[in-house]
């Protein structure tokens, strides 16, 4: 086995707390990357399943993974700082414990990224499966090309989904001055604040492989009770998330003018748009009604 070179191009993070049985492959399909100059930094969040045995023999087998071990439960927000920090590459990635790369991803968003200099961040479409992991839904996010940075993080905002750009290929130096908030909505923030520094580019012919939502246990975002309850906020926010997630996007655009990317006049144009288009959407939204049914009975 070569050494790897001394400064990788490309880092990928992976954060992980006792999720043992996905960590494996999702470890395997970053190290499985077609292009070479690729390091994989994992940090484990006190786990206390077998999470240091599945680390520690694919880091002897593998010279170019790293793993940092916290002491204690740190929170899944600064769990996934923890990896960016010890990034060394020009651009980076996160992967979720329980998602997987196909193979040429890194390649393919690197192709774009020599081809798109307005890029800010370039990302593979994803890929939903089941708890068999049976593909079972394909879904895109539509590149956001408008030369105009306050039209690409309305186009954003209006067309959001299941935001699995945050995934995405990013310059290191990008996210560092983004940075991650531990607040419900951080993600969007995060991508909104990079599209209002360039463009969203989606690299054709690879994908993101993601658990679906309702697919048993998936992720934090699937339960916003567990969100809250993880981030360690007021139970209140994961009674009313939309709520909370808009309260945190108006507070991001009234107080964060360098991080957000965008000038005076149009963080306070946005502050005036957003409200009314995040009322449009839930009102147009079905699962919205159902919902306040529910909270009703």
């Amino acid at each position: 086995m070569s050494a790897p070179e001394s400064r990788p191009l490309v880092s990928v993070g992976i954060p992980t707390f006792n999720r043992s049985k996905s960590l494996e492959r999702a470890i395997r399909s970053a190290l499985a990357q077609t292009h070479g100059n690729v390091e994989v930094i994992v940090s484990d969040n006190a786990s206390d399943d077998d999470t240091v045995e599945v680390c520690g023999r694919l880091q002897r087998e593998h010279a170019n993974l790293r793993v940092i071990r916290q002491q204690r439960n740190v929170g899944p927000t600064l769990n996934f700082l923890k990896v960016l920090e010890a990034a060394r590459g020009d651009y980076f990635a996160w992967l979720a414990d329980d998602d997987w790369f196909d193979d040429n991803y890194v390649e393919a968003c690197l192709e774009e990224w020599r081809t798109q200099p307005r890029a800010a961040l370039v990302a593979g479409a994803a890929m939903f499966h089941d708890t068999e992991g049976r593909p079972v839904e394909p879904r895109v996010e539509p590149p956001l090309r408008n030369s105009r940075p306050l039209l690409r993080v309305l186009r954003y905002f209006l067309g959001l989904r299941h935001n699995s750009a945050f995934y995405g290929l990013i310059r290191r130096r990008d996210l560092i001055e983004v940075g991650l908030d531990n607040a419900m909505g951080a993600d969007w923030l995060m991508v909104a604040a990079l599209l209002a520094r360039g463009e969203l580019v989606i690299a054709a012919g690879t994908h993101l492989h993601r658990r679906h939502p309702h697919a048993g246990e998936g992720g934090t975002s699937t339960d916003y009770r567990r969100m809250a309850a993880v981030l360690g906020l007021p139970s209140v926010q994961a009674r009313w998330p939309g709520i909370t997630i808009v309260r945190n996007v108006l507070h991001f655009y009234a107080t964060q003018g360098r991080r957000s990317g965008l000038d005076r006049w149009q963080r306070g144009l946005l502050l005036g748009i957003l409200p009314f288009l995040f009322v449009v959407r839930a009102l147009s939204n079905p699962n919205f009604w159902l919902r306040l049914a529910s909270r009703v009975r």
